[in-house]
């Protein structure tokens, strides 16, 4: 029986020389975790193993969001060595929290080109590995993925609890204002300075008088601006959007679904459907040819 257990103390490991793998995702600083602690942990776990640290990788960025720029720096780097190089982190999950990077970083392995240590489940993946440690970097993977699939549904499930609240998720409408409230939670309001000038737009293109091209003129005229970036006036497409917007007469549409928010409305559920009847009278307008002039 004893000749089954892995005994961690017998690794065939043939680096000498080290780089400390360090990561955070940009919303994972919690205590315990933080890049100076890993790297703290890791350069001791180094001293231990007589391992040469030749640099320390300290990476903030997602492992199951985007290209990992800054993994990818890390792997040229050891790979532009000729000797092998022990890449130190402090779990399974500093490194990886999918099977997406297994095939690059096992073909590194099975070429003596990295050793993969990790110092808290106490292993050390390379290329003499027998299978019961390489099933343990397996199971340590998806357990990684199985904590970052567990977070995706807690987090679905807020989200669509939220919108059964009426709470909108996302930046809000021209008009509206996003804010922390008391607890430093988000909320909503109604924004003082464009509001009314938001409602007015509704009003006077429900008269059918004005094009939006017209409307949109008579906001510049007004001073209404947006709130992204150097606040600029709004264009013909954003004022198309606007006008088509259920969100001002108390509707959020959220993938295609259509939900009561608790909001205030800046403006009846009448007064949108004049707007909305203008514009399909507008896109109803025959077309003219030149020669029938």
């Amino acid at each position: 029986m004893g000749r089954n257990v892995i005994d961690l103390s017998q690794r065939q490991t043939t680096a000498t020389n080290a780089v400390i793998l360090t990561r955070v995702s940009s919303k994972e600083q919690e205590d315990g975790y933080s890049i100076e602690a890993q790297k703290h942990r890791l350069q001791l776990y180094c001293g231990r193993r007589n391992l040469k640290v030749l640099k320390v990788f300290e990476l903030v960025e997602s492992s199951t969001q985007g290209d990992r720029k800054q993994f990818m720096e890390m792997l040229k780097y050891v790979k532009g060595h000729r000797e092998p190089i022990a890449i130190v982190a402090d779990k399974v999950d500093r490194v990886q929290r999918s099977f997406k990077e297994y095939p690059l970083l096992d073909a590194l392995i099975q070429n003596g080109k990295i050793e993969l240590h990790f110092n808290t489940e106490n292993y050390v993946i390379h290329k003499n590995s027998v299978s019961q440690e390489r099933l343990m970097w397996s199971m340590g993977v998806i357990m990684a993925q199985s904590y970052v699939d567990s977070l995706r549904d807690n987090v679905r499930r807020s989200i669509d609890h939220k919108i059964r609240q009426g709470e909108w998720i996302s930046l809000a409408p021209l008009g509206y204002l996003n804010i922390k409230d008391a607890r430093g939670r988000g909320d909503i309001i109604v924004d003082p300075d464009r509001a009314l000038l938001v409602r007015r737009l509704f009003e006077n293109y429900a008269t059918g008088a004005y094009t939006l091209t017209e409307l949109r003129l008579q906001a510049i005229d007004w001073g209404l601006k947006t709130r992204h970036g150097k606040k600029t006036h709004l264009t013909k497409s954003q004022m198309h959007e606007l006008i088509q917007n259920p969100f001002y007469y108390g509707i959020m549409k959220v993938k295609g679904q259509l939900y009561t928010h608790r909001y205030p409305p800046l403006i009846s559920k009448n007064l949108f459907d004049q707007c909305q009847s203008v514009l399909q009278s507008r896109r109803k307008k025959p077309f003219k040819w030149a020669g029938n002039e």
